[in-house]
């Protein structure tokens, strides 16, 4: 994807997750190979993960790499302190 798309993807997402209070952005690209990046946004507790998907990939090998994006997330939240306790 171009870096173009990318930073506005990005800084969208950035918006999103200052006005609904949540430290984690998922970005999910329907692009292909490639391994999930994390990008911390400076001066801000938010970080915004980029994860590919392979749709070139059979149907279940593209369910699993869902599974996978599910359960990452998943955990990750289940890390995150309550923000609503925190302010």
């Amino acid at each position: 994807m171009p870096i173009r798309y990318t930073a506005t993807l990005a800084y969208q997402m950035l918006a999103y997750c200052t006005a609904l209070n949540v430290p984690v952005g998922w970005l999910v690209y329907a692009e292909g190979r490639g391994s999930a990046f994390q990008r911390h946004i400076r001066n801000t507790d938010i970080s915004i993960i980029e994860y590919p998907l392979d749709l070139t990939a059979d149907p279940t090998d593209l369910l699993a790499q869902v599974r996978r994006l599910a359960d990452r997330a998943w955990h990750r939240a289940e890390r995150q302190p309550d923000r609503e306790d925190a302010t």
